[in-house]
């Protein structure tokens, strides 16, 4: 039987991911308005805004998509720390604060889980 991992973490990391890339698919549709609404005016539209916009999306999808996949790995005991310390890194370059509260849980999932096998932690660990 396979140990589960940290749920409130996985939750909260799952929930982060999901409003980052529903924020990059905003950003999208709300470029394409943009063109749309100049095209109909028939007015010339600069491009760098543009590539911003599109640069800032893309980088919301991918950080989603991380964050979504280290939510998963919460689920499992054996990978629990890697997908806790990959959310609140993730979290805290995108300033996600669903991914940086589900990091921290499953850091302290991880510790407790760790307590309960038994193993001796230095009196300075936190």
């Amino acid at each position: 039987m396979e140990k589960e991992g940290s749920t409130t973490g996985f939750a909260l990391s799952l929930i982060g991911g999901i409003l980052s890339i529903l924020g990059g698919i905003g950003l999208i549709i709300k470029i394409i308005s943009d063109v749309k609404a100049v095209d109909f005016i028939k007015e010339e539209m600069d491009k760098l805004p543009i590539i911003l916009y599109l640069a800032i999306a893309l980088y919301f999808l991918i950080l989603g998509a991380w964050i979504i996949a280290s939510a998963f790995w919460m689920k499992k005991q054996e990978k629990l720390k890697k997908g806790a310390l990959t959310s609140l890194i993730l979290g805290l370059i995108s300033l996600n604060i669903f991914a940086i509260i589900g990091g921290i849980f499953g850091l302290a999932d991880n510790k407790k889980a760790l307590t309960q096998q038994g193993q001796k932690f230095p009196k300075d660990f936190n």
